[in-house]
């Protein structure tokens, strides 16, 4: 299978299968392994059993602490959530549950993450473009450098966006720009412009509309994180600190970058009332404070 790898372009992916046994009727292997652009990834050796006895009790699950939930859709379904004048949400477009943030000013729009590949982020560019015709897209923000949120940064070079990242970051740009990919950056080539983060804060206005793109690391997720701060309406956007599931599960524990991610709010001040996300559904404050069981007081 060729695959595209967002630092190292289109790369052969190889699983091989050996040793194979008779379980029950069928003939199957027990070991496999995975080779990734030549390099052995992976190797695994399993025993498989069809139909053994007992199975349903391992697979039961207690009734006591547990809560029964619709199983989270495959894919999710596209669309443009409106938070605001000026202010959208491009849902499941890059993919099933990932998400873009898109900010009209006055004579332009800032793009908030990128994930997926080129092909997805096209699609995500030409949505961005339906709800704020005649306005270029003159920067993308990413809020961190995995390859998920990253994949599709290429589309918004092409289109002559300026990457806003922390400097630390364009090496992971450059690599990924350079890449061998069959897209819209490889027929038409260019280098990537940068504007960083510099001094904790980047902040773009035009006087009527305001973003602020401000570091929150180093955090357990990642070293270096972004968010997107909109004053003016209150909003946050953030990629994989916090996320509401896409059905009705709980949120469950809070994680290390959860906390993390609170007491950034916390020490910078921001007065959220809405959190938008990369994952997930757009949260109240509420929301937020119920699933870090409340150790985050609104300002």
């Amino acid at each position: 299978m060729i695959f595209t790898d967002p630092l190292r372009g289109e790369q052969a992916s190889e699983i091989i299968f050996a040793d194979y046994v008779v379980a029950g009727k069928l003939k199957v292997p027990q070991e496999w392994r995975w080779r990734l652009a030549g390099d052995m990834s992976a190797r695994y050796r399993v025993k498989a059993e069809f139909n053994p006895a007992g199975v349903e009790q391992a697979f039961a699950v207690p009734d006591r602490g547990y809560q029964k939930v619709a199983a989270l859709p495959l894919n999710l379904k596209p669309s443009v959530e409106k938070l605001a004048d000026n202010v959208v949400v491009v849902h499941n477009v890059a993919a099933s549950n990932y998400n873009t943030m898109a900010v009209a000013f006055r004579d332009y729009v800032v793009a908030v993450e990128a994930p997926g590949t080129s092909d997805s982020a096209d699609k995500v560019i030409q949505r961005i473009k339906e709800a704020f015709p005649g306005k270029p897209i003159r920067y993308v923000a990413v809020t961190h450098h995995h390859a998920d949120h990253i994949g599709g940064l290429r589309s918004f070079i092409a289109e002559g966006a300026t990457v806003i990242t922390t400097q630390t970051n364009r090496g992971v740009v450059e690599t990924m720009a350079a890449a061998r990919q069959n897209d819209r950056l490889a027929k038409s080539p260019r280098k990537p412009e940068f504007m960083f983060v510099e001094g904790g804060r980047r902040v773009l206005t035009d006087g009527e509309q305001t973003v602020e793109l401000i570091e929150v690391g180093p955090n357990p997720h990642a070293r270096e994180m972004l968010i997107a701060w909109l004053p003016k309406q209150r909003i946050v956007f953030q990629g994989d600190l916090f996320f509401l599931p896409a059905n009705d599960a709980p949120v469950g524990p809070p994680q290390p970058s959860t906390i993390s991610f609170a007491q950034r709010l916390k020490e910078k001040g921001l007065a959220v009332e809405r959190i938008a996300s990369v994952h997930g559904r757009t949260a109240t404050i509420e929301d937020f404070e119920r699933a870090i069981d409340g150790s985050v007081v609104k300002n």
